[in-house]
Order: structure tokens, then C-alpha cells, then sequence
């Protein structure tokens, strides 16, 4: 049997802003396909995807994630870069104050944050900068607990460690300071004693004291809050704003009916697919849809593709906020799915939710976004209507202090304060996931 190959490079910049007509071309030719210009094995479609990612003994994580050695030899050991037990102890850790549980108690701070944020807004704005990076941004910085003025630097770095995933091209070589200014500041004795004692990087430290994680665990698993909590969130925050405007019929679907929101974030996650690919390391010969792989191979599992296959998914390419979209990959799945993904959605729906009320279309005027708002009085109707109790004054902004004084218990790993009674129905949902 010949190799099934696809000789583009999928890492130029034009094939990273435009991927899909590449994974249509690859999926026509089978289910995993040789990349020539990477070296590495591709999914294709979305059953092979899962297929690997529900191999974890054979399609491994704990010899990198990435498509380049250097990258791989630099983070291996990390969450996203371990298997077994190591990453089910690290991961035990990492994710307790992301649990759906302790996210609901942040959900007050998060709608006073987006309210103060879009009251504030002018009509034309930069999507990206003035809206998508508000929330992950100012929120993150302060839940983990990093010094003030950080936060340019959680940008950085989340864009370097993202850009590093890929081959050793020009795109990762531009990002190897962001890389080298991020190691610093994780191996770095002082960063500890800097934290804000109530974040969640300071809790991982406090475990290490305790014995519940190994000695040096805690520097390295700050990466778990540091790199994937931002990129992610802010992408998908802002494709969907540009799928809104350019289908405005499914921005006035969701004003009609609100409670369409949080499975139109599900949407948005699925066509954006903010990570688009993570790789694995084949661990022993093996076949994947037919395909034949040997030991030392090293897969790239495109959930992007996955993602827009047309056998799970009717017009793949269509933003339908009505589609039924629980099986989509845009938070992974198996044991490596994506730790922050109940914060993000979270962040994204209240943000639609304060929008809904406010904003009546979208338009794209080349690169800005303009909003056209309804009258006053429409918003206050439309706002009480999704659950706003009190909108008699112009909301303030949010000090971020009031998020750092639910303290999160260093034994339980849980946050205490009063869950906001309005998202009980979606917190059930959420912690049965």
C-alpha cells in the first residue's frame, strides 16, 4: 500500500489564515495523510481523530505534543506533556480551581466585568483588543495571581508557547524570545515570593509545601495557567463576533431566543477551533482507518479538520446556532481534554449575554467591528428578559480584588462564596459533563 501523502506546507502563513480548503483536499485523499513538508502523519477526518486520542497507551503525550524536538525536549513532563499517572496527579492539582463548581462562583464577578466593559464600549471597535482580550486577559492575570503588570507578558507568552507547536520554521524561531522570557520567569526563585497569595499559582506552590505534589512541580505547572488560558478564549471570542456579523440572521436568532447561547459558544468553538492541531508519538506499529503506522511516528490530530468533517457534522461550514455540536473537538477529548474549557465557556456566554442585550447587528468595516446598539429603553427590556436583575445604573468597573477574595482553600482546592443562583441550571449541566 503506497503512503497517503499531501505535499503542502500546512505552516506557511497563508495556509495558517485560510487551513480548510488544505483539509478538504487532505480528507479526499484518506483518513491520515504524510505531511511532506512536516515529516509527521495528519488526521483527517474526525474519526480517526478520536480514534487516536482514545489510544493513550499506544498514541502517547509524554514525549511531546509538539511537531519540533526542541520544543518537545523543553516541556515534556508538563500536563499536556505526560501520560499515566504523572498526568493524572498533575492534572488533579492543576485543575481544581477550574472545576464547574468553583467557575459558577466566579460568574458574578465575571457579568459585573463584561457589563463594565461593553457599557463602555464605543460604536466601532477593534474586535480583538478592545473586546476578545478584556475578560480572559484582566480576569486570568488576576485568578492566577501574577503581579500587576503582567499582563502584556501572559500575551506574549501564550503566543510564543502556541507558535512553538509547530516545525522549527520562521514562525517559531520569531517567538523563541517569548519562550526564553516565559522560562525565566517559571524558573525563576523570586517568581514565587511576587504572587498574590490567594491565586491559583500560589496554591500550587502551597501544594508542594504540603507534599501533594513533588518538589519543583509547582514552577513548571504554572504553564497549565500561564499559556493555554488566554489564546484560546480571546480567538474564539472574536471569530465569533465576526460570525455574527457576517450572519446576522443568527445574531437575531439569538436575541430572540437567548437560551441559545451557551450552545452557539459550542458552535463558535467548533468552527474556530482556537488549537488546531496537537501530536502524539506512536509508541508501537499500529493502523489508524486503514492506514498503516510504525513505532516512532508522530501524528498531528488536526481537530480543526475533525471539526468540519461533513460525515458528523451537515454543512460543516455553516454557523448554525441551533446545531447539535456536544461532539465537536475544540477542547480536545480523552484524558487531555482542555483544563480551562468551563472558565472559557463561561467567559464567552456571559460576554453574548450582556451583548445580546445591548447590541442590535454587527457589521465589519475592514478591520473594525461596528455595533449598532437599540434604544435605552429596548436594552433594559431585552436585559431583564435573559436574567440581569438590577441594570438601574450604569454598571462600574470591576475590582479584581473581589475575585481574589474568594479564597480557594489550599486542602479542597475549591473557592468559597455563594454560587449566583441565575446559572444553577447550567452549573448542573456543566458538572455532570
Amino acid at each position: 500500500m503506497s503512503k497517503p501523502t499531501y505535499a503542502p506546507d500546512l505552516f506557511t502563513p497563508a495556509a495558517i489564515k485560510s487551513p480548510h480548503r488544505h483539509y478538504q483536499a487532505m480528507r479526499a485523499i484518506a483518513p491520515l495523510v504524510w505531511l511532506e513538508a512536516t515529516g509527521c502523519w495528519a488526521t483527517t477526518t474526525y474519526a480517526a481523530a478520536t480514534d487516536v486520542l482514545a489510544r493513550h497507551d499506544c498514541f502517547v503525550s509524554g514525549q511531546g505534543v509538539s511537531l519540533n524536538d526542541t520544543t518537545n525536549k523543553m516541556l515534556v513532563g508538563s500536563t499536556l506533556n505526560s501520560d499515566g499517572e504523572a498526568h493524572s496527579q498533575r492534572k488533579k492539582v492543576s485543575i481544581r480551581p477550574l472545576m464547574p463548581k468553583n467557575v459558577s462562583l466566579l460568574e458574578p464577578q465575571i457579568r459585573a466585568a463584561s457589563q463594565a466593559l461593553v457599557s463602555h464600549l464605543p460604536q466601532r471597535v477593534e474586535a480583538v483588543s478592545q473586546i476578545a482580550q478584556h475578560l480572559p486577559l484582566n480576569i486570568v492575570t488576576q485568578l492566577v495571581g501574577l503581579p500587576q503588570g503582567r499582563e502584556q507578558d501572559m500575551l506574549t507568552w501564550a503566543a510564543a508557547t502556541f507558535n512553538f507547536m509547530g516545525p522549527a520554521n520562521d514562525i517559531a524561531k520569531a517567538h523563541e524570545a517569548g519562550m526564553s522570557e516565559l522560562r525565566a520567569f517559571i524558573t525563576d526563585p523570586e517568581t514565587e515570593r511576587r504572587l498574590s497569595p490567594d491565586g491559583w499559582a500560589a496554591a500550587l506552590f502551597a501544594a508542594e509545601a504540603a507534599g501533594r505534589i513533588p518538589a519543583g512541580w509547582a514552577n513548571e505547572q504554572m504553564r497549565d495557567y500561564l499559556n493555554p488560558s488566554l489564546d484560546t478564549t480571546i480567538a474564539a471570542t472574536a471569530f465569533g463576533l465576526m460570525l455574527f456579523a457576517k450572519n446576522p440572521d443568527q445574531w437575531d436568532s439569538l436575541r430572540q431566543n437567548p437560551d441559545r447561547i451557551s450552545n452557539a459558544v459550542e458552535e463558535i468553538v467548533r468552527l474556530c477551533t482556537p488549537i488546531r492541531g496537537l501530536s502524539r508519538h506512536v509508541n508501537h506499529d499500529t493502523e489508524v482507518c486503514g492506514v498503516p503506522l510504525s513505532q516512532g511516528d508522530r501524528v498531528w490530530v488536526l481537530f480543526a479538520a475533525a471539526n468540519r468533517d461533513p460525515s458528523v457534522f451537515s454543512s460543516p461550514d455553516d454557523f448554525e446556532v441551533t446545531r447539535q455540536t456536544s461532539r465537536h473537538l475544540g477542547f480536545g477529548q480523552g484524558k487531555h481534554f482542555c483544563l480551562g474549557m468551563h472558565l472559557a465557556r463561561a467567559e464567552i456566554r456571559i460576554l453574548l449575554e450582556t451583548l445580546v442585550g445591548r447590541v442590535k447587528r454587527f457589521h465589519l468595516d475592514g478591520d473594525e467591528l461596528v455595533m449598532e446598539e437599540m434604544p435605552e429603553a429596548q436594552q433594559r427590556e431585552e436585559l431583564l428578559a435573559i436574567g440581569y436583575e438590577d441594570i438601574s445604573e450604569q454598571p462600574t468597573p470591576l475590582y479584581f480584588g473581589s475575585i481574589q477574595a474568594l479564597a480557594l482553600d489550599q486542602e479542597t482546592g475549591e473557592l468559597s462564596g455563594a454560587r449566583d443562583p441565575r446559572r444553577e441550571a447550567d452549573w448542573q449541566s456543566s458538572a455532570s459533563e
